[in-house]
């Protein structure tokens, strides 16, 4: 039986290992964009390649020809980080609107632009237009 228990500790501490080194490799990115918004996206690394997951932003300002509305949303695709740079773009299904974000990280601190575009819900928020917003973040 001390055998078996030696083994089972052995087994506990290497799934705790592994879960230090993964969670080692994730960074949270949180941060502000325009004048009252918000930005939080994650970075993963992998034998020393970056990725960015899970961009999202809220109380974005955009001027539509109804007046300004406070914009949330997300980039759900994941993309490399290349010399430090990344550039997301999203067409959601249902407008006809576009998102695009670009971004530098440089160790704790990244910045970049934001723009949303477009027809977000016809009828209701049409020609919108956030410019392109600057925003910054920090780990």
């Amino acid at each position: 039986m001390r055998a078996t228990t030696k083994t089972a500790t052995l087994a506990i501490l290497l799934v705790g290992v592994i879960a230090t080194v993964a969670l080692a490799g994730t960074k949270i990115y949180e941060g502000t964009v325009g004048d009252n918004g918000v930005v939080q996206f994650t970075v993963t690394a992998k034998h020393g390649k970056s990725k960015v997951r899970r961009f999202e932003f809220g109380q974005l300002d955009v001027t539509c020809s109804q007046g300004i509305a406070h914009l949330q949303g997300n980039f759900p695709d994941t993309v490399k980080v290349k010399n430090g740079s990344f550039t997301l773009t999203n067409d959601p299904p249902h407008g006809a609107y576009t998102e695009s974000a670009t971004g530098k990280i440089a160790g704790k601190q990244a910045s970049g632009t934001l723009q949303v575009s477009g027809d977000i819900e016809p009828g209701y928020l049409d020609a919108c237009d956030s410019g392109s917003v600057q925003w910054t973040a920090s780990r």
